[in-house]
């Protein structure tokens, strides 16, 4: 698709084009593009997806949409989260006006300024990459190579070498949290995929190895939340299915997709995926926001990411196929989670913003309706259940 770039050094390329981003928007109006010469645009699919579960995706994307416009969303990851499931919707089907939604988003953002400076503020350029693989602009190229630059040059490390997950707004304490594997992940993977710069793939596996080697119990296989300065929290074996379902969606992309072969990483997530089938809810067939047998709550953007996550292991040959029975049985539980409000069509019982605690503290998180990241992470179920089902 992408014509290779050549140059001394990724890193080189990176900080010439964070500095050329301002050069490059600024006397450009709002949708003009500058493409890259040699690039080629990537169509949207000649074939588009059908089923019963893209018609519910469909109608979940519009009414979100009609009710809450691109330039009015913040540069966050929760937002970043949405756009994601926007665009695999408009992967899914061609319908333009996804990926409208997310070119209004991101040029919005590109004339009023963002700044890097969290794993949680990189998370939106994954909408800009997307962008660049459809257009070629060399504005989107811009903020793919400015996010490599602040995770490989910014970005204060951890005494393992992971990135700090508050980046320099808490330098003096390094942490590492789960989140940052899809916050910055997405980005990298999709960058790197659409830029031919494996070395962003290979910034993700490394980080997903150390972040591994951190967190990741030896025993259960799944992960706590962070890291910081140098203590774990928890400190038991409490672990927050949200952040487990960061870890996951990102192993299944790294392995699935990448070039690269990570037999490490690969060990790792098959341990990760049987625990968490392990930890389904029987009767809901969803996942509690903790993990564990001891009942909390079911948490839908942690589900809904979760089966996200099985759906691209089993379709790329990674997970077991006789677990599809359990992952079907999620994606028609995580239906229920579609509600109307208001006469509008949203998602219902997702956990706000949560930092990491003890069980006490996650068990009571409050929830929250038509929260941006619960939407897209059904958006991103409900797509991948549906790509799962075609490939059969």
């Amino acid at each position: 698709m992408h014509k290779p770039q050549s140059a001394p050094t990724l890193v080189t390329r990176a900080r010439a084009l964070a500095v050329a981003l301002a050069v490059i928007t600024s006397p450009l109006p709002a949708g003009c593009a500058e493409e890259e010469p040699g690039c080629v645009p990537e169509a949207a699919a000649a074939q588009p997806l059908s089923g019963a579960y893209l018609d519910q995706a469909r109608a979940l994307a519009d009414s979100w949409i009609k009710r809450h416009g691109a330039a009015g969303l913040k540069w966050n990851w929760e937002e970043a989260v949405l756009l994601n499931g926007v665009l695999a919707l408009y992967d899914a089907t061609g319908e333009a006006r996804y990926l409208d939604y997310a070119r209004t988003y991101v040029e919005h953002h590109l004339k009023a300024g963002y700044a890097l400076n969290t794993s949680d503020t990189v998370a939106p350029a994954a909408a800009a990459a997307e962008l660049y693989r459809r257009t070629c602009d060399l504005r989107y190229r811009s903020v793919i190579y400015e996010v490599y630059d602040y995770l490989t040059i910014k970005a204060p490390r951890t005494k393992e070498g992971g990135i700090n997950h508050l980046g320099p707004l808490m330098k003096s304490i390094p942490q590492l949290w789960i989140d940052s594997l899809y916050m910055f992940g997405q980005p990298m993977l999709r960058g790197g995929r659409y830029t031919r710069e494996p070395a962003m793939e290979q910034l993700v596996a490394d980080q997903l190895e150390i972040f591994s080697k951190v967190l990741q119990d030896d025993g259960d296989g799944l992960y706590r939340h962070a890291s910081i300065n140098g203590t774990l929290v928890p400190d038991d074996d409490t672990y927050w299915a949200r952040g487990n379902s960061w870890a996951l969606i990102t192993g299944a992309e790294l392995l699935g997709d990448g070039a690269g072969s990570y037999p490490g990483l690969r060990a790792r997530f098959d341990r990760q995926a049987a625990a968490i089938l392990g930890q389904q809810v029987a009767g809901q067939d969803l996942w509690y926001t903790v993990l564990s047998a001891k009942p909390t709550y079911i948490e839908t953007a942690g589900s809904a990411l979760i089966v996200a996550g099985l759906a691209r292991g089993l379709r790329r040959g990674l997970i077991d196929p006789t677990k599809r029975a359990l992952v079907d049985r999620a994606a028609a539980a995580l239906l229920k989670t579609i509600v109307t409000r208001s006469g509008a069509l949203t998602v219902a019982g997702t956990s706000v913003g949560t930092m990491p605690g003890s069980f006490a503290y996650y068990a009571n998180v409050p929830q929250q309706d038509d929260v941006p990241y619960g939407v897209g992470a059904v958006l991103l179920a409900l797509v991948e259940i549906q790509r799962l089902a075609a490939s059969q």
